[in-house]
């Protein structure tokens, strides 16, 4: 599809590799964008599948993210996996807003939960 559209163009043939790039680094930053904090370790192929970047390739496009500080996160090349700590969201449409709300709601009930669980024990070990 795009290959069609940069065939026609000569501005955009000139420029094919940075589009393809751009195009790459948003592929990728949106797809750990849609994973949850605690499962964003992905597998190459995973990336490969959500990006349609080669598999040879999802090394360099990670550290080229990681380099331009759209993510972060490391690289185990043994087990081609990528742990990603953080995202920078480019930009957030309504179901992406929605479920950084829930999210944020996941997260208040689980620190109320540890708040009652620590009040709890806490009373445990200073009640006389």
């Amino acid at each position: 599809m795009l290959s069609g559209h940069i065939s026609s163009n000569r501005l955009l043939q000139d420029h094919e590799d940075e589009i393809r790039e751009k195009l790459y680094l948003a592929a990728l930053t949106e797809s750990v964008f849609r994973r949850p904090p605690h499962e964003r370790a992905m597998a190459f192929s995973t990336i490969s599948a959500d990006t349609k970047v080669r598999p040879n390739q999802i090394e360099h496009l990670v550290m080229r993210a990681l380099s331009l500080g759209l993510v972060r996160g490391t690289i185990d090349q043994v087990d081609e996996i990528v742990n990603f700590t953080w995202v920078q969201p480019r930009i957030l449409d309504m179901a992406q807003i929605a479920s950084m709300s829930q999210r944020l709601g996941e997260w208040g009930e689980n620190v109320n939960k540890l708040g009652n669980w620590i009040e709890a024990t806490g009373q445990d070990i200073w009640a006389p």
